[in-house]
């Protein structure tokens, strides 16, 4: 796409990925190139969302050979030796990855909250409990509708960030070569940063669907005990992840 002087260059690396929520789409590329996808192209599982991200790659590498051969560079021919080598080693660095605390307690939370919000009881025993003051006059439609509005709100919250949270700490983790790059480590705390707030925002919202379902609290507060967990443990192996700067969005 051609530049756009009213976009804010890499607001896109550090966000939440949540378009319909966010109040800079009219200043993001990534979100005006996405706007004439249709929603199959958006579809993780449907074939069309991987024709597209496959044809935006190989327009990338397109474009990078020009610009390299405007410059005079030479890109080596790939060597198959060297590349299954170098994916061996990103294999076995992210089998070691996936044992760190932070991702086992991130993958525990996204089993334990989908069963919670695939079997919600109690969410169904809420719904029928404000039909029956509807019924009785104890609550008018317009105030029941609020709430159930509202309710409606934090479980999209907490569904939107079930995966995201394990995601971005996973990406923020160093491979095998990134030790070293400081340009990795800036990625690193800008990533976990976004894990971090999507965990501070998965805890507010429990709170308060707890709040609205009582008899649901069991199931819930040990949620929270794992989010609490994964917070702290995240601030802890990324000290300086809080105060990374997103370009646009915390400044």
């Amino acid at each position: 796409m051609e530049a756009n002087p009213k976009h804010i260059e890499g607001i896109y690396n550090y966000c939440d990925k949540w378009c319909e929520r966010c109040s800079f789409t009219s200043r993001c590329s990534v979100f005006a190139s996405e706007e004439g996808l249709s929603p199959e192209d958006k579809d993780i599982n449907n074939k069309a969302f991987w024709d597209a991200i496959g044809n935006s790659f190989a327009n990338a590498i397109t474009q990078m050979q020009k610009i390299a051969e405007e410059h005079g560079i030479i890109i080596p021919a790939e060597d198959d030796a060297e590349m299954k080598l170098y994916m061996a080693n990103v294999k076995k660095k992210r089998q070691e990855m996936a044992k760190h605390p932070l991702i086992k307690y991130s993958k525990q939370y996204i089993m334990e909250a989908k069963v919670l919000l695939e079997n919600n009881v109690a969410l169904k025993q809420k719904g029928e409990t404000l039909l029956q003051l509807i019924e009785l006059g104890v609550k008018d439609i317009g105030e029941t509708k609020k709430e159930i509005i509202q309710l409606n709100d934090y479980i999209e919250i907490v569904n939107w960030y079930l995966i995201q949270i394990q995601v971005k700490f996973m990406r923020a983790l160093p491979t095998f070569d990134d030790e070293e790059d400081e340009a990795f480590e800036s990625d690193s705390n800008g990533s976990a940063k976004v894990a971090l707030i999507a965990t501070d925002r998965c805890i507010v919202a429990w709170q308060h669907i707890m709040q609205y379902l009582p008899d649901a609290q069991d199931d819930i507060l040990p949620l929270l005990g794992l989010l609490q967990k994964i917070r702290t443990l995240g601030e802890h192996t990324f000290p300086n992840a809080r105060a990374f700067v997103r370009v646009g969005l915390d400044e």
